[in-house]
């Protein structure tokens, strides 16, 4: 894939909101929140890291195009050639990372409970062009995933995709629609390359990017459900690491009282 970006923005793995002016969201606990700040990098989760065991699969029509076009090509060796391709499927899974956020103008209460529990955390909050501006490292992608029948459904709308690499990344960007609830954005890093015939070995965990704090965070809300002193202790952090981000900190809107 082209590291150049304004490729990354027009890449058809990567599919652009209209509206770049909407808000994106990251729900952190705390401890993700004070790595960031002291760090000053982006986190990418390993992609077989993620608590979804169907990350990075193929559909099943997606599957089917290639088998058949196998066919078309040798007969014998179709269902080789079909399992070297599911293969690189899983091999890819061990060396794609991501980054995950959440993309609506409002906060989410059910990203509160999904991603910080019952009463901690903090959510981060941009702009999606904000976030895509951030991101100015080579070969790393931002774009919408996109949410489909994985029975009735296939990436590319039955074009069939020649380009294998372009195939795997389809799958990265795309989720069951049982999911379409988390309208997420995916930061997408890379290390795998299907044309070598040897499987590197292991990749680690996670990778970082540098990213610029100050110029990206818009505000930093409070789990509105956090005790009182929750907001002191977030203010203290925020204050130790990066002081020029307190006046941004508030609680969610979520915990204004209610007008009777």
């Amino acid at each position: 894939m082209d590291g150049n970006r304004d490729n990354k923005l027009s890449h058809r793995c990567f599919p652009q909101p209209q509206n770049k002016s909407i808000r994106v969201w990251r729900y952190l606990d705390l401890a993700e929140f004070v790595w960031l700040l002291d760090k000053r990098k982006l986190f990418l989760s390993r992609l077989d890291s993620l608590n979804y065991p169907h990350e990075g699969s193929a559909t099943q029509k997606d599957a089917l195009i290639y088998k058949r076009l196998f066919e078309v090509f040798d007969r014998d060796l179709a269902e080789e050639y079909s399992q070297a391709i599911s293969q690189c499927r899983q091999d890819s899974r061990t060396a794609t990372y991501v980054s995950c956020w959440h993309m609506n103008n409002a906060e989410s209460h059910a990203m509160w409970r999904l991603y910080c529990g019952a009463e901690q955390g903090v959510a981060i909050q941009t702009t999606y062009e904000k976030l895509a501006n951030s991101i100015t490292e080579p070969d790393v992608y931002i774009g919408l995933v996109r949410y489909i029948d994985y029975d009735e459904d296939w990436f590319s709308q039955g074009d069939f995709v020649p380009n294998v690499g372009d195939s795997l990344i389809y799958a990265v960007m795309h989720k069951w629609d049982v999911f379409a609830y988390e309208s997420e954005i995916r930061i997408v890093k890379t290390l795998y390359d299907p044309s070598q015939e040897v499987v590197e070995p292991e990749q680690p965990p996670g990778i970082t990017l540098d990213w610029n704090l100050e110029e990206v965070i818009e505000h930093i809300y409070i789990h509105p459900y956090a005790p009182l002193f929750y907001f002191d202790v977030v203010k203290a952090i925020v204050r130790k690491f990066t002081p020029s981000l307190e006046p941004r900190i508030q609680w969610s809107k979520i915990k204004r009282e209610p007008l009777y």
